[in-house]
């Protein structure tokens, strides 16, 4: 993997999705995806991790770092629908919903799944 490339990509996502009071990076790019990207909310006590990674998939959980911070990590490939998916979540989390509650608006629930489950479970909620 190529980190900088990796990390252009998401700074670039991040400026169009960016909220006033969250700064990024949060946590230092380690160089193998974990993370590849990183923000957090200091007023909030929110981060957000993105660890990528070339296995087509995309998943998200909760997670505490240190005593205050809730983060919300979204394990995924570097595709642009895995780019577009990620970035709508990350808008819910800096709006301080919690993503992914509704498994319409993302097409399944939390968990792993290939690229090609995802397709076909949203092509059945989608009723095609």
């Amino acid at each position: 993997m190529n980190s900088t490339t990796q990390y252009l990509t998401w700074s670039d996502a991040w400026s169009r999705i960016r909220e006033p009071g969250w700064e990024s990076p949060w946590l230092n790019c380690s160089g193998d995806g974990n993370p590849a990207f990183s923000a957090w909310s200091p007023k909030e006590n929110r981060g957000i991790r993105v660890v990528e990674h070339e296995t087509p998939g995309f998943t998200h959980w909760f997670d505490k770092f240190g005593d205050d911070i809730t983060e919300l990590v979204i394990a995924c490939d570097g595709s642009r629908a895995s780019l577009q998916r990620a970035g709508a979540m990350m808008k819910q989390w800096m709006a301080g919903e919690h993503p992914g509650d509704s498994p319409i608006a993302y097409g399944v629930p939390r968990g792993w799944l290939s690229a090609n489950d995802m397709l076909q479970i949203e092509n059945k909620l989608k009723g095609t």
